[in-house]
């Protein structure tokens, strides 16, 4: 399980107020783990939406799946709500890779880019922005380069991205 590994294989953690793009934490590749706490404030349901996303995010909120957003296709994850005591946000950022031919050469950066934002739902369906951008973000760097301190015992949860190993004859 990624979660439970992530102490072992993050090459650094960086703490900051807003998102940091993968050229910030100076990793070119691989992938970024954001993690942020939210406090319960209402009973109104949530969709996460990022601004600036480039590349594929997958999301969670206390390790429960809540949606994929890649790029600008998907730009919300499912509804969800806040429970009681709070919930740990986890967006796992992948780089899947850089243009090589176009005007933004060398200029093409990765990662979430502004801020993420949960938006409230009311009760017809219908999201809107409000005052929810989230601040607090911890950042673990995954380049995915030494693998040789992730623990194989912990048992993979339910679809939480996690790891594998195997032999054969």
């Amino acid at each position: 399980d990624l979660f439970d590994n992530i102490e072992n294989i993050a090459e650094k953690i960086v703490n900051s107020p807003m998102p940091l793009s993968f050229e910030s934490l100076d990793q070119p590749y691989g992938f970024v783990l954001y993690r942020a706490f939210i406090n319960k404030t209402d009973d109104l349901k949530r969709k996460v939406y990022i601004d600036g996303l480039k590349d594929r995010a997958v999301i969670f909120g206390n390790g429960k799946y809540l949606g994929t957003i890649r790029d600008y296709y998907n730009t919300e994850t499912e509804e969800f709500e806040i429970p009681e005591g709070g919930m740990t946000l986890d967006i796992l950022v992948e780089n899947l890779g850089r243009n090589c031919a176009s005007m933004n050469i060398g200029n093409e950066k990765k990662g979430i880019q502004n801020y993420v934002t949960l938006k409230m739902v009311d009760k017809d369906g219908n999201a809107f922005a409000g005052f929810g951008r989230v601040a607090g973000w911890e950042h673990y760097s995954l380049p995915m380069t030494d693998l040789s301190k992730l623990d194989y015992s912990k048992e993979a949860k339910e679809g939480r991205p996690a790891f594998y190993s195997a032999e054969f004859d």
